[in-house]
């Protein structure tokens, strides 16, 4: 799964590069958003949970270290690339590809994990159940809207700081990068703190 994920989301961001209008730029966003929402349950959500419940917050950190490294990449980018967006496309867009030929080289394989004695073969639909339904719907809105929220800011921020605010490409790559280096920080405390004091803690700083 691993591997369709990062070759499409890869494929997706260079074909940017022939987008010639309005439709099809909406139709490339949201092919590339549906790879791009694939990454991080399939990470975190899945390959993660195969390790000890004791090393999974600071595994889910580390997967969210690299996440925030590649925006503070991408910021000190626009430093020495300026307007040249399509120079940003491949930079973006190259890596996941080469990478997902890469997978089954440097991801290890683990078995998973014996089902539960009398566990659906859709587990799925237990999360709709009576007992769950409630929790399902509410979870994912809250997660649906924190990502939106998320990408609404960080998608238009080097907009805003050189049309709005009037930075450079300079000091906008800087600031941009700065940021997730704070993410990057906060992703492993938060990792630390689940493993140590339990994801309740988590949902607390939240």
């Amino acid at each position: 799964m691993l591997m369709p994920i990062l070759g499409g989301y890869g494929l997706m961001l260079l074909a940017g590069l022939l987008v010639s209008s309005y439709p099809q730029l909406l139709i490339q966003r949201f092919v590339m958003g549906a790879f791009l929402g694939a990454s991080f349950p399939i990470c975190v959500g899945l390959y993660v949970d195969l390790f000890d419940q004791s090393v999974r917050g600071r595994l889910a950190s580390i997967m969210l270290a690299m996440f925030s490294l590649s925006l503070m990449v991408m910021g000190w980018t626009l430093k020495f690339v300026g307007e040249d967006w399509q120079l940003m496309l491949w930079i973006g867009g190259l890596p996941p590809v080469l990478l997902a030929l890469l997978v089954p080289f440097v991801i290890p394989h683990l078995p998973p994990k014996p089902a539960a004695e009398g566990a659906s073969n859709l587990p799925v639909r237990e999360l709709f159940s009576a007992g769950f339904r409630r929790w399902t719907i509410l979870l994912t809105l809250l997660c649906g809207l924190n990502f939106f929220a998320y990408q609404a800011f960080t998608g238009w921020m080097t907009t805003y700081l050189q049309d709005v605010r009037k930075l450079s490409e300079g000091d906008s790559g800087d600031l941009f990068a700065l940021q997730f280096l704070g993410y990057t920080l906060g992703a492993f405390v938060w990792g630390w703190a689940a493993d140590r004091f339990g994801r309740k803690s988590c949902a607390l700083g939240f």
